[in-house]
């Protein structure tokens, strides 16, 4: 992100340079979800099958591998909301946002605050999901 100095010794961020990088990241957060959220309905499905021919290694295999891919996941997407909330900080300080910011922060801020239904609901519910199913398909749980 490109930095300008002002004669006063204080920093401002270039606004047309936050404003590029803060939809890179916005997309690039939802993006990360669909894929998530794609990766695990084939997860899901693989599972199903699995389960239903009784291959219990199988869907043993693709229990973990839903756990696995569910906790990088949501380590991901918590680093990319990290770095979207504090890129909204930066625009919010400029002198003179974007009329492009201001249409973001009317429509699209308030779906910043649902990114944390994305980053931590949804993957939590994800991991306790296959954790059921793992001790479902092991017979651990009757």
């Amino acid at each position: 992100m490109k930095i300008l100095d002002t004669e006063h010794g204080t920093r401002i961020y270039d606004p047309e340079t936050a404003r590029t990088l803060l939809l890179h990241v916005d997309n690039l957060f939802y993006q990360r979800v669909n894929i998530f959220l794609i990766a695990e309905s084939i997860f899901f499905a693989a599972f199903a099958v699995l389960g239903s021919q009784d291959h219990t290694a199988l869907a043993t295999l693709m229990c973990s591998a839903g756990i696995v891919f569910a906790v990088v996941l949501r380590y991901t997407l918590l680093r990319l909301e990290t770095g979207l909330r504090w890129l909204v900080g930066i625009y919010r300080r400029l002198e003179e946002p974007s009329d492009l910011y201001e249409d973001y922060t009317q429509v699209g801020y308030h779906s910043l605050h649902s990114t944390f239904i994305y980053v931590w609901v949804v993957p939590t519910l994800t991991v306790l999901f296959w954790v059921l199913a793992l001790l479902l398909t092991n017979g651990v749980l009757q």
